[in-house]
């Protein structure tokens, strides 16, 4: 091919694209009979449209056939004539629409791909085509043939298919799993906090019911102590009115000594009775004073120990709240641990696949010999990603390098290829196939700074001040004054 060929496929290799399935799309749109006509005016044989006919299962596919058959006998056409001979001299380079109406590719039957491209051929679909191991140049085009083809091409596309679709039911059962499994864990920490905090709430009406019944106690002491004080006041001053009673009877009976010497004799020792009396009851007046003042010490003490007893459960509870945070802090930690662990791993896996990708793809033996220099893009989304393992996704972001920058870098200094120095878009001038042979990669060392990032903020420490609630009653002025006067 002249330069000026490779000049204008390299520049409107996306417009060919177009038209070809502008083209191709033309022509679905005409009659079965129409397309036998113009394909007999080609110059394929009768026999060939006949077979094609006969070949496919349906009227779509044996327009795809006779369509196929057209790019390729004009392809045939268009390659005879390029090929120079001592008999016939170069024709000039055919032009954008000769083009398009030839199949581009000229290696695989039904490859869309421009000519002399790079990379595996394509059919309609994206799917590669890979060329046989001994491809034999056919001298005709035999329409039965171009069936089958067409037919063992079709259903390897509804393989493929089918195929993708198992793996995505596969992955959407996962997912569902992983689901159930989550809202299942989800449903048992509920379960665990509502049991928690059923008996916590156990524990806190004990408390108080313990608390009430102290309570209880205190005020029915302070009752009964308060009906002896009054029924003791009452006492005392049924005591004084009977003193001055008996003065005024001494007094009255000293008026009347003249009177009645044995009356005078009987009052003296009637008040003399009276005064012992009297200081009888004085004695036992001072006694209740002095139980009284026993049995207040009494309550203080029984109130200090309910006091004292509040601020111990206090104390429990706070104790049991600190180690239940630090057991779920544990288990924090721990599934921070197991998920960075995990994403070490994943991404371990996906840097020895990245190389172990770009060293299948230089050397591979059924593939073209990769030209240099290219971009570094183009040799990973051309040469790298088609050439991953089955099943499995080549992704540079997943993985440790985490930029193709990085990934080229890397091959460099393992002395895999060789960069264009000085370019921000990375440009592969040279790579080495014998040193690709014989290279074994080593997993190298994972630094995340997300995961220092993460690690961080997990483990900042923060500190939250807690108010402290006194547990102590308080006195009124009332009580107070009460107890300073029983003491």
């Amino acid at each position: 091919m002249s330069p000026t060929i490779e000049t204008t496929q390299t520049q409107e290799a996306p417009d060919c694209n177009g038209a070809m399935a502008d083209y191709i799309e033309k022509m679905m749109g005409l009659k079965l009979s129409k397309l036998q006509k113009i394909a007999k005016k080609k110059g394929i044989a009768d026999e060939a449209i006949q077979g094609a006919a006969t070949g496919a299962e349906n009227e779509e596919d044996a327009k795809e056939v006779l369509i196929q058959m057209l790019l390729k006998a004009q392809s045939m056409k268009l390659k005879m004539e390029l090929v120079p001979s001592p008999t016939r001299a170069r024709k000039p380079a055919p032009s954008l629409e000769e083009e398009m109406k030839a199949q581009t590719c000229l290696l695989c039957p039904g490859c869309i791909r421009p000519p002399k491209h790079e990379g595996n051929c394509m059919d309609g679909q994206c799917n590669d085509i890979f060329l046989p191991e001994s491809p034999k140049k056919e001298s005709g085009i035999d329409g039965a043939a171009e069936a089958a083809r067409h037919k063992e091409i079709k259903w390897e596309q509804q393989r493929k298919m089918e195929e993708m679709n198992r793996l995505e039911d596969e992955a959407q059962e996962r997912k569902e799993a992983r689901c159930k499994e989550e809202a299942r864990r989800k449903a048992a920490q509920a379960a665990e906090a509502e049991a928690r905090c059923q008996e916590e709430a156990r524990i806190k009406a004990a408390q108080e019911a313990a608390a009430a019944e102290a309570r209880k106690k205190v005020e029915e002491e302070e009752a009964r102590r308060k009906a002896e004080q009054a029924a003791r006041q009452k006492a005392l001053a049924e005591g004084v009115a009977r003193r001055k009673a008996a003065d005024e009877e001494a007094r009255r009976k000293a008026a009347e000594a003249d009177e009645e010497q044995a009356l005078r004799v009987k009052a003296a020792e009637e008040a003399q009775r009276q005064a012992a009396e009297e200081e009888a009851k004085e004695a036992e007046l001072q006694e209740a004073q002095r139980q009284a003042a026993e049995e207040e010490a009494k309550e203080a003490e029984l109130w200090r120990a309910a006091v004292e007893v509040a601020e111990k459960e206090a104390r429990d509870k706070k104790a049991q709240e600190e180690k239940a945070a630090e057991a779920e802090e544990d288990a924090r930690e721990a599934a921070r641990a197991r998920r960075r662990a995990a994403e070490e791993v994943a991404m371990a896996e996906m840097d020895e696949r990245c190389v172990e990708t770009f060293l299948s793809c230089v050397t591979c033996d059924w593939r073209e010999p990769i030209r240099t220099p290219l971009k570094g893009s183009n040799l990973y989304t051309k040469h790298i990603r088609p050439c991953r393992p089955a099943g499995t996704s080549v992704d540079i972001k997943d993985s440790g390098f985490r930029s193709l920058g990085n990934f080229l870098q890397f091959l460099e200094n393992e002395g895999l290829l060789r960069l264009k120095p000085g370019l921000s878009d990375p440009v592969v001038t040279q790579i080495r196939i014998d040193a690709c042979r014989k290279y074994k990669y080593v997993a190298r060392p994972q630094s995340s700074p997300a995961k220092e990032a993460t690690q961080e903020e997990y483990f900042t420490p923060q500190s939250t001040p807690v108010k402290e609630v006194s547990l102590r009653p308080q006195c009124t002025p009332s009580s107070a004054s009460r107890m300073l006067s029983f003491q």
